[in-house]
């Protein structure tokens, strides 16, 4: 079946089209890669602010033009749903009449899935990155208590808006304070100890990476974070330069590629060391901090109630009741929970309300109305040497 061209799909725009986007991460929701991106308004409708565009969402690939620089290929289909204002925003940088690259293999990647239905390839640099941070962070919290990265992600990283030094430039500093800046030397130092190193300058984190990292993996792991590091500190030590023409989608993405290795291994190496599982960690942090999981926000009342569940600290399980308690007349129907330790004491979990007590205050109102109950909640191990099979 012969496709109509990529021109009845798809119109092509200057990249600077996203800057107003990105000026406004609180309004707009702007994700892309290497192939494209997507943008949309990260506003519910019913919170909306007067000024708040309405809902849109526009897919788009990256395209080479034939001087290599990288324009915007956004779908017509999206494009069309724009209201009048948005529209008129994007024709101001409208490519009229543009020629490619002969041979674009990732914008052909993009096409492929976005035009002809093949599924989804591999992800690109941006993407590994962003999951290299969350799987680093979740070994770490769960091998030393604290995360090596503070946030498991930044909205505002993106690709260079334009082929030029100053917006390379923009780009790497944004990275570098995801991966470097927001880099917590705590958990670097709690590493030191586990390895028994002893460091020469703990507050310097870079420094301190290198030398808990074994030789063979700091040209790989840390090498790629220092050059990142020093792209960003010339930044800081002088006044802008004029900016330059230089390939600077192409060059952030070979940035991101070497640091989205270096996390990676570094991920790896963190797993093997403390003896972690990386996907039981993730879940476990995924479990830990559902929103569906409320976490324990003030101690219980009476306080002799924490004294009483501490008491089971230490001691082995040797069997578990669990089961519905018969509900009366005044008592709402509930669930309780036996522990059975193999010392031959035992703990009871009794699930109460006050249910009754509002009785009195409000007419027809029966406790044995009500129904409380014990919702467990499997976490797994982080462990890579315990067992995953469950019930």
């Amino acid at each position: 079946m012969h496709r109509p061209p990529d021109s009845y799909f798809l119109e092509y725009f200057d990249r600077r089209v996203l800057c107003r986007y990105r000026a406004s991460p609180d309004i707009y929701v702007l994700r892309e890669d290497d192939l494209g991106g997507s943008l949309e308004v990260n506003a519910h409708p019913l919170l909306v602010e007067p000024h708040t565009p309405q809902h849109f969402r526009v897919r788009f690939g990256f395209r080479r033009l034939h001087d290599r620089r990288v324009c915007v290929a956004a779908l017509k289909m999206d494009l069309g749903r724009l209201a009048e204002p948005e529209q008129l925003a994007w024709g101001a940088d409208l490519i009229d009449r543009p020629t490619f690259l002969e041979h674009d293999e990732p914008f052909e990647s993009w096409r492929a899935c976005n035009l002809d239905g093949e599924w989804a390839g591999r992800p690109g640099p941006l993407t590994r990155v962003r999951a290299a941070v969350q799987r680093c962070r979740a070994v770490t919290n769960q091998g030393l208590g604290v995360s090596i990265f503070r946030s498991d992600d930044d909205p505002l990283l993106a690709y260079p808006v334009a082929e030029n030094t100053r917006a390379l430039t923009d780009a790497l500093v944004e990275l570098y304070r995801f991966v470097g800046d927001d880099m917590e030397g705590d958990a670097l130092i709690r590493m030191a100890r586990h390895r028994s190193i002893s460091l020469s300058e703990p507050a310097k984190r870079l420094n301190t990476l290198k030398e808990i990292l074994p030789s063979d993996l700091r040209a790989s792991v840390h090498l790629p974070l220092r050059e990142l590091a020093t792209a960003r500190n010339k930044v800081h030590r002088s006044a802008d330069a004029r900016p330059e023409p230089c390939p600077a989608f192409d060059s952030f993405g070979l940035t991101l590629e070497d640091v989205a290795n270096a996390l990676e291994r570094l991920t790896d190496w963190f797993a093997n060391e403390l003896g972690l599982d990386t996907e039981r960690c993730l879940e476990r942090e995924h479990l830990m901090n559902a929103a569906f999981l409320p976490s324990i926000q003030f101690p219980p009342e009476p306080s002799f109630k924490t004294d009483t569940v501490k008491s089971a600290v230490g001691k082995t399980i040797e069997r578990i009741e669990y089961g519905g308690v018969r509900p009366s007349l005044e008592c709402h129907e509930r669930e309780l929970m036996v522990l059975h330790f193999t010392d031959g004491s035992a703990l009871r979990l009794d699930v109460r309300c006050n249910a009754g007590n509002l009785e009195s205050q409000f007419p027809g109102l029966k406790a044995a109305m009500f129904r409380t109950s014990i919702d467990p909640t499997s976490i797994p191990s982080p462990r890579a040497d315990v067992s995953t099979d469950r019930p």
